[in-house]
């Protein structure tokens, strides 16, 4: 089931997350769609990230230093580094109290957090891309309910779960796509995909971090959805250390 997180996690456990997630928004007043995901008010999300504005993966986030206020944190970094971060936000759910408010704390530095990036290939069985979609929502959802602005993730998997993710995410917010790793979101979709995934959500403004070819480019050009495009932190590194050279 989860042989592209390279995690060594039985399947089991992540069912148990999602419980234990559960659990915590039902107590936190938390509304849930029929099949199961948290429906997030788009209240809780941006509409449109400002200029002058970054993004950075949770990995390199404290390179932001004293502009943590103008990053946005996302998790468009490799599986092993998105895991860490998720199985520590539901252990501290899991200990609550001060473990909790430690954990939330980091996030409030920043911006927004963008929802959270379980690997979902559009290749895998259906029952392990709904799995965790779910807990990728339901990990926003604890963000939400604790006042820590969103931007919605353009994470999805094959055409099947478009419908139910379009359900309980909200439309006219900005959202961010990812186009690293061999399970990107954007780079091994087509462009009648790609076209019914912006018809479903309707991002106020999409925001990219990666690469960023230019057919698709002009599909957002001719759709008329405002991009902003941030290159990834090893490319930006890179580059300094080639001008440094």
């Amino acid at each position: 089931m989860i042989d592209h997180l390279k995690t060594n996690k039985p399947a089991c456990d992540f069912v148990e997350w999602a419980d234990y997630l559960q659990q915590y928004l039902v107590g936190k007043k938390a509304v849930f769609a029929d099949n199961g995901f948290p429906i997030i008010p788009a209240s809780c999300f941006l509409e449109f990230l400002p200029d002058g504005h970054d993004m950075l993966p949770h990995e390199k986030g404290w390179f932001a230093k004293e502009n943590k206020s103008k990053t946005v944190l996302c998790g468009f970094e490799d599986d092993p580094s998105i895991y860490k971060h998720v199985r520590n936000l539901v252990n501290a759910v899991i200990k609550g109290g001060e473990w909790l408010e430690r954990v939330l704390g980091f996030y409030r530095q920043f911006y927004a957090v963008c929802g959270f990036d379980l690997s979902v290939c559009r290749n895998a069985p259906l029952e392990e891309q709904e799995m965790f979609l779910l807990l990728n929502q339901l990990l926003n959802a604890v963000l939400a309910v604790n006042g820590i602005p969103l931007v919605a993730n353009f994470r999805m998997g094959s055409e099947e779960t478009l419908q139910p993710m379009a359900t309980t995410y909200p439309k006219d917010v900005a959202y961010a796509v990812g186009s690293l790793g061999c399970c990107d979101q954007f780079y091994t979709i087509g462009e009648v995909l790609l076209k019914s995934r912006l018809l479903a959500f309707w991002p106020r403004q999409l925001l990219i971090y990666g690469s960023f070819s230019p057919y698709y480019r002009r599909i957002l050009d001719e759709e008329n959805i405002p991009y902003r495009h941030f290159i990834d932190y090893r490319s930006r590194t890179y580059k300094k250390s080639k001008e440094v050279c």
